[in-house]
């Protein structure tokens, strides 16, 4: 049965995607009567600028006899708040309750959201990852994960110990812990840590990023940690662009820190 309580936004996307379909249709029989039509809905969609339809203003371009066509290029990065390992060490320090520095450790060193650490139930040791198969919402029930995909995410060795703690702790604590709110408690920590550096109170989420970052830096190819967050390339190298490095430019940086002379590419 279809749900029938779509948001504002959902039925006018419905319509327009009707509308687009309907007047392509009917101006291959007589397109000066929709062309005025077709060139609002075109205006309309570049306006709000949504990468996933892309292609419905491209069909309606090339029926119009334009020849540039828009394209699906990479969004601008955009910066992220992370916490280096050091960083890290110093915002748990503030952190008094034992379940909550765990929480916060899988965080730092899984990369998983904070409804995919509840839905957690083992640890893979020949592959060192957790099944990311579902999540916890913060009224108890199980779901789908945020993307519905189904992964394994690569564990930090550092927060192995961590992550058997966590799986340790029985259904009753976890349900309470659930309820708590995670971002204003991570923020806090990070205040009290560096009450004086405002790009350093991160939210829970940002530990993902500390993690993919850390990822990162290691060497591991942005791919792999898409993989292990459960993003797309797409998404990783809007948030992480920066923060990673080719093979030759790792190179260039070896030669250059042992002062040894690049050849020409």
């Amino acid at each position: 049965m279809r749900r029938a309580n779509k948001t504002k936004n959902q039925v006018v996307e419905t319509e327009r995607t009707k509308s687009i379909s309907r007047l392509y249709k009917e101006g291959i029989q007589d397109f000066e009567t929709c062309k005025d039509q077709i060139w609002a809905i075109v205006a309309e969609l570049k306006a709000k600028d949504k990468p996933r339809i892309t292609k419905d203003i491209n069909a309606l371009l090339k029926f119009t006899g334009r020849e540039e066509l828009l394209e699906q290029s990479p969004e601008e990065s955009k910066p992220v708040q992370h916490l280096s390992q050091s960083e890290f060490e110093l915002v748990i320090k503030n952190i008094k309750d034992e379940n909550i520095k765990t929480i916060l450790h899988v965080a730092f060193t899984t990369g998983m959201r904070l409804g995919e650490i509840f839905g957690a139930t083992s640890f893979n040791k020949n592959t060192q990852s957790v099944p990311v198969f579902s999540q916890i919402k913060i009224n108890g029930n199980r779901t789908e994960t945020k993307t519905r995909i189904k992964r394994f995410a690569a564990v930090d060795p550092l927060g192995i110990k961590h992550i058997k703690q966590w799986l340790a702790v029985d259904g009753s604590t976890k349900s309470k812990l659930r309820k708590l709110k995670f971002s204003e408690i991570t923020r806090q920590a990070c205040k009290k840590a560096f009450p004086h550096d405002p790009e350093k109170w991160c939210r829970f989420h940002d530990l993902r990023h500390s993690y993919a970052i850390h990822c990162l830096s290691k060497g591991i190819p942005m791919d792999l940690v898409a993989l292990s967050l459960g993003n797309s390339i797409t998404v990783c190298q809007k948030y992480y662009v920066g923060f990673s490095l080719t093979n030759y430019q790792t190179e260039i940086m070896m030669n250059l820190l042992n002062n040894k002379t690049m050849k020409a590419a």
